[in-house]
């Protein structure tokens, strides 16, 4: 029997007290406090390198005058951690974070012997074999040796980089087919919007230290929006006293910008103030080859501080602002008409983390965040075929509270969240050639709508360690109440087995998914106030898509120095999410297909460093096929009747077979490094209308773009880039360092066309060859 929205909602907050009494787990980070110390028991004032365990989360820091060095926000993994000082022999040591209590590392320094001798370390772990789910590794040092052709994309390159996740225009980012259902997770406080960079304010590129990617075994903690995981650390890295670091770029297409942090660290308290701010001609994806009004400002500023209050309790606290502005790339006709469209996006957020340590084994967590998000659109009088404004966005609450608790072979967590979120939407447009809209369309017309929604949850979720066997089980029920009111049980299970003798890691999960539409544009997708706008209006309620994921994979090591990973998956989906457009502004809105089927197959190898070397390289390949008919959403005129009649198989937008990425570093001496990275791309499909052919696309587009379309296939034609980087240190000077870095992106100046008349992302184009060059002081 259906709950009412007011019972639904005490029975997740009646499952999460249950949940509190009954079961406690690992926070999602924890925690290593570090003593260096010499032979005799002294502290010792010594350079710290903390490895992740591929090999991509790098970390720098320097104890205190009590030998101390605390790193806070470690994803669990593998780890390994060296101290260095004049005078003394390196001194090495792994450990593994599985619990969010502290880890208690002691290392002792030798002093350095006279004569010359070969420095012996352990071989570092490169596969976890605790780890019941996969996950792949970032950290700043990967993000600090890219410098992206378009500012702003920095991480979402390094996203992309990875098996399974596919790029199209103007940045935005698909695991494994999902369509907009990429979830960043900023310090713990989860991001359900969209992020990619038409839609909202620049993401912290220059505060990464470090990030975890999930598409399979996602943690029953996580839900709403779980087409991929992306769980980001921001912060300092616990260093005594001042430190910072300034950074000034420029190149291609009048790009220009630079980022500066400062941190103050101390025994108690470690604080971080940052800020950064670019410009560029070319900021999104041009639909022609000229790049028409493609001007983009942005800025954002972010105070992080994490304070130890007492032995037991820590608190931290986060505060950021972002603005973007932008303008919208024109077609010919446009361009010819004089339009000009810009974009505007604002977020505030603040954040309060409090931990407190009941016992060696049992952590208490409570968060709380507000976000304020706004956007608008805005057309001068000569845009055509439409003028439109819009103004969007919501003011959201969200609170979490979790207990961790580690027992024997258990590593217990249970919790529940809630986000309360009040919506508004505001939209006008004005058509100026009725040519391009069915007739009987509604030359005017106003919309503007306001409306709370609610999405409380609650989750239980153990981690079990038995041998070489480890297995990772949980349940999450959501409620969702906006335009609809649903609920859902999900259950996940991620196992894994691990295989000393061949260093290999077996693993095998399974998620049960509940996710909620898209926020943007949800209200004008579903308002009776557009009932007139067309001779043929149908609106259908946008329903949370249901899934179930499946996956089967394998981790193995090479003599320590390679790590080979391999995955087979399926998803499967009912309401499978997409979007459309509202006539032809460019606004888009949630829709939902009856259902998809997304499978394929992904290989990445990672070399994390080998003689001066480092390599990573991955290839997946997939196959997204939706089946109609169209099951919730907005649908005017002639083409909406005929995509609500459309019920047989066709590619999702976001159905590109092969993908490959590759990224090779050599670094001769220590101050010096060369690059290379390289990606390939099969092509996406393209929509076209039955009269469509070259001849007839060739005057809007140009020969260069349509030489790039296979229409016979209808698909866009295969396509890679290639580019070279290099840098080297100009100045070391104690704790202070100046680094010189030139990037060359796309280095055979191919055109490379993403999109092509694509309903929603139109079409878009890859960078051209472009030359970028920074500079980056550290102290």
């Amino acid at each position: 029997m259906k709950l009412e929205a007011p019972k639904r909602l005490s029975a997740a907050i009646c499952l999460a007290a249950i949940a509190f009494g009954t079961a406690r787990s690992q926070s999602d980070r924890g925690r290593v406090e570090l003593s260096v110390v010499a032979t005799d028991g002294h502290p010792v004032i010594a350079d710290v390198l903390l490895n992740g365990a591929a090999g991509q989360v790098l970390r720098h820091g320097r104890t205190d005058s009590a030998g101390r060095f605390a790193q806070a926000h470690l994803l669990y993994g593998s780890y390994s951690i060296e101290a260095s000082a004049p005078g003394f022999a390196v001194s090495r040591q792994q450990f593994s974070v599985e619990s969010p209590v502290p880890e208690h590392l002691l290392l002792r320094l030798k002093i350095a012997p006279v004569i010359a001798s070969v420095d012996v370390a352990a071989r570092q772990q490169i596969v976890d074999p605790d780890a019941a789910r996969p996950a792949v590794e970032i950290g700043r040092g990967q993000l600090a040796q890219h410098l992206p052709p378009q500012p702003g994309r920095g991480l979402l390159d390094a996203i992309a980089d990875q098996p399974g996740w596919v790029f199209e225009g103007d940045g935005v980012l698909h695991p494994r087919g999902s369509e907009y259902e990429t979830q960043f997770v900023l310090n713990g406080v989860p991001r359900t919007d969209n992020l990619s960079p038409s839609f909202a304010a620049p993401l912290p590129d220059n505060d990464v230290e470090s990030g975890e990617v999930l598409v399979a075994g996602i943690p029953a903690e996580f839900g709403r929006s779980l087409g991929g995981i992306v769980d980001i650390s921001t912060g300092a890295a616990a260093q005594h006293g001042w430190h910072g670091g300034l950074a000034v770029y420029g190149g291609s297409f009048a790009t220009a910008g630079g980022d500066a942090r400062v941190t103050f660290g101390t025994r108690t308290q470690q604080l971080l103030v940052s800020g950064s701010a670019y410009g560029s001609d070319r900021f999104l994806d041009p639909p022609v080859l000229p790049n028409y009004t493609n001007h983009a400002t942005a800025q954002n500023i972010r105070a992080d501080d994490q304070m130890q209050l007492s032995a037991r309790d820590s608190l931290e606290l986060d505060f950021a602002h972002a603005n973007l502005g932008s303008d919208v790339p024109n077609e010919l006709v446009q361009q010819e008409a004089g339009q000009l469209q810009t974009r505007r996006s604002h977020q505030d957020s603040g954040s309060a983390t409090w931990e407190h340590i009941v016992s060696p084994d049992l952590l208490l967590t409570v968060a709380g965040s507000v976000l304020d998000v706004s956007a608008e659109l805005h057309s001068n009088a000569l845009s055509t075929p439409v003028i439109v404004q819009q103004t969007r966005g919501f003011g959201q609450g969200w609170v979490h509270a979790d207990a961790a608790w580690h027992h024997g072979h258990h590593d217990l967590k249970a919790g529940a969240d809630a986000i309360l979120r009040h919506v508004h939407e505001d939209l006008q447009y004005t058509i100026t050639d009725a040519s391009y809209f069915d007739p009987g369309t509604t030359q005017q017309a106003h919309f503007a709508q306001t409306l709370w929604d609610s999405e409380p949850a609650a989750f239980v979720e153990d981690t079990m360690h038995y041998g070489r066997w480890n297995v990772a089980a949980g349940v999450r029920f959501d409620d969702y109440s906006f335009v609809v009111d649903r609920e859902a049980w999900s259950p996940r299970v991620a196992v894994s087995r691990y295989l000393p003798s061949a260093h290999l890691l077996l693993h095998a999960a399974y998620d049960r998914i509940f996710q909620v539409p898209a926020i943007e544009g949800l209200l004008l997708a579903s308002s009776p106030q557009l009932n007139s706008v067309s001779s043929f209006v149908e609106r259908l309620p946008v329903e949370p898509a249901r899934a179930n994921y499946y996956e089967l994979g394998f981790d193995e090591a090479f003599n320590g120095a390679l790590r080979l990973t391999g995955n087979i998956f399926s998803r499967r989906f009912t309401n499978y999410a997409d979007d459309d457009t509202l006539l032809n502004t460019g606004v888009s809105f949630p829709i939902a297909i009856a259902s998809a089927s997304i499978r394929g197959e992904e290989l990445s190898l990672v070399m994390p460093d080998w003689r001066h070397f480092a390599a990573r390289a991955s290839y997946s390949n997939q196959i997204g096929v939706a089946t109609g008919p169209i099951t919730g959403g907005l649908f005017l005129g002639d083409e909406g009747a005929s995509e609500l009649a459309t019920t047989g198989k066709f590619p999702i937008s976001q159905d590109q077979r092969n993908t490959v990425a590759a990224y090779a570093r050599w670094s001769p001496i220590a101050s010096a490094w060369v690059a290379t990275r390289y990606a390939y791309n099969s092509g996406l499909p393209v929509e076209l209308d039955d009269d469509d052919t070259p001849e007839s696309l060739e005057p809007e587009y140009g020969s260069a773009i349509i030489n790039q379309v296979d229409f016979v296939r209808g698909r866009v034609r295969p396509w890679w880039s290639a580019d070279v980087s290099a840098g080297c240190v100009l100045l070391h000077r104690n704790d202070r360092d100046l680094h010189l870095e030139v990037h060359v992106a796309n280095l055979a100046n191919k055109v490379n066309v993403i999109n092509f008349a694509s309903l929603f992302s139109g079409t878009a184009l890859a960078p051209p060859r472009s030359i970028d060059a920074r500079l980056r002081w550290s102290f």
